[in-house]
C-alpha cells in the first residue's frame, strides 16, 4: 500500500470511528458491560469498531482486521489493520476527554503504521516508524540522551505489569523523573 492510501485509510477510519463515539460521549444513561478480562465495553466501542470494519472490509477486502471487540478476521494476510475503537474506556464512560481510538496498520507481523485519534480535541496522529504528523503538520521529535529526562504517560501504571514483565516495568517507571497517569 501507498504512503497516500494508508493516511487516506487511516483518516477515514477516524472519521468514521468519531461519528459513532462522539454523539455518546456524555450520555447520563450509558450502559458500560464488563468483558470477560474484566475490561469495561460500550455501545460507543461496538458501533465505532464495526464501522471501520465495514469500510476495511469494503475498501481493503483482502487485509485482514484484528479488533478489540469483534473476532479477528484473515490475519494471515500480508497486510492486517489492528484496531481498538476506544483505548480509554473508563475515562470514556467518566466524561473524561482523555480517551482515543488506536488504529494500526501491520505488513506480515512488522507494525508499519499506527495512529492515535482523540476525538473530543480532533487531534490525529499518524507515524510510520519514520515521520510522525498530528493533524497533517509533521512532528520533530527533540533530542533527549536520557531517559529520566522524559515524561511518561499512562492511564494506569499498573496495568503494564499485568501484561509484562512486572521488575522491567519497575526499572522503567524508576528512571522517570515524572510519571502522570491519566484518567482511565
Amino acid at each position: 500500500m501507498d504512503e497516500t492510501t494508508v493516511i487516506q485509510t487511516i483518516r477515514t477510519l477516524a472519521k468514521l470511528s468519531s461519528e459513532q463515539i462522539l454523539p455518546i460521549w456524555h450520555q447520563g444513561e450509558l450502559e458500560v458491560e464488563l468483558k470477560a478480562d474484566q475490561t469495561p465495553v460500550t455501545i460507543a466501542d461496538r458501533r465505532a469498531e464495526e464501522v471501520m470494519r465495514d469500510y476495511l472490509v469494503r475498501e481493503c477486502p483482502h487485509h485482514g482486521i484484528i479488533g478489540e471487540e469483534f473476532p479477528n478476521d484473515n490475519t494471515e494476510a500480508e497486510y492486517t489493520w489492528v484496531l481498538d475503537p476506544i483505548d480509554g474506556t473508563k475515562a470514556f464512560t467518566a466524561g473524561c476527554p482523555l480517551f482515543g481510538t488506536l488504529i494500526g496498520l501491520r505488513r506480515g507481523n512488522r507494525a508499519v503504521w499506527g495512529a492515535i485519534h482523540i476525538p473530543v480535541m480532533n487531534l490525529l496522529y499518524i507515524g510510520n516508524n519514520e515521520q510522525s504528523w498530528c493533524n497533517d503538520r509533521q512532528i520533530r521529535m527533540r533530542f533527549t540522551p536520557q531517559l529520566n529526562h522524559c515524561t511518561l504517560l499512562t492511564t494506569d501504571p499498573r496495568t503494564p505489569q499485568k501484561m509484562h514483565s512486572p521488575r522491567g516495568w519497575d526499572k522503567i517507571i524508576g528512571q522517570y523523573r515524572d510519571v502522570q497517569k491519566l484518567g482511565r
